[in-house]
């Protein structure tokens, strides 16, 4: 699943019947930084405070996106992906519980153990290479800041490594 695509402003419209919903989430700071480097980007601030357009070629479709937006996961599994600046609070991170329990499997990117759950895929091996390596540098970031002003997706991460572990265990 890839959360870009804003699945769960949708998610009542669509027949899950016979579908498994699989996830693979990464630590907030990693996914943030990887995103600000496919945009070429070296300020937290600056980069939250661009407005992002997606476009489809091959039809008029524009719309926000929020990926370089702060608590971008717990906006998400809200729905709330082309809603970049929408306010969040502790309500929302209970909705983004609730849907992430949802999730057939979640994989944990930074926690190898979960990727034993693709086994029942007849997935065995498989292995993430960061494209991004040694280009964030001249970054200009406080990770105690960004923990601050995620501190919804650092909750939801949390409780995302526990649930994909209890599932690791049946």
């Amino acid at each position: 699943m890839a959360f870009e695509w804003n699945f769960f402003k949708f998610y009542n419209e669509i027949d899950l019947t016979n579908i498994e919903l699989i996830v693979c989430i990464r630590d907030p700071y990693k996914r943030y930084i990887s995103n600000m480097m496919v945009y070429n980007s070296h300020n937290m601030h600056g980069f939250n405070n661009k407005t992002i357009w997606w476009s489809r070629e091959r039809s008029n479709q524009q719309f926000k996106v929020n990926f370089n937006k702060y608590n971008y996961y717990t906006k998400m599994l809200n729905g709330f992906g082309d809603q970049p600046n929408i306010e969040i609070n502790q309500t929302h991170l209970e909705i983004a519980k609730n849907n992430l329990f949802k999730f057939s499997t979640i994989i944990i990117l930074e926690d190898k153990d979960t990727f034993q759950l693709l086994e029942k895929y007849n997935i065995y091996n498989i292995e993430h290479k960061n494209k991004n390596k040694n280009k964030n540098k001249n970054i200009l970031f406080d990770l105690e800041e960004f923990k601050k002003y995620n501190i919804y997706d650092y909750e939801l991460y949390n409780y995302a490594i526990n649930l994909s572990h209890s599932r690791l265990i049946k």
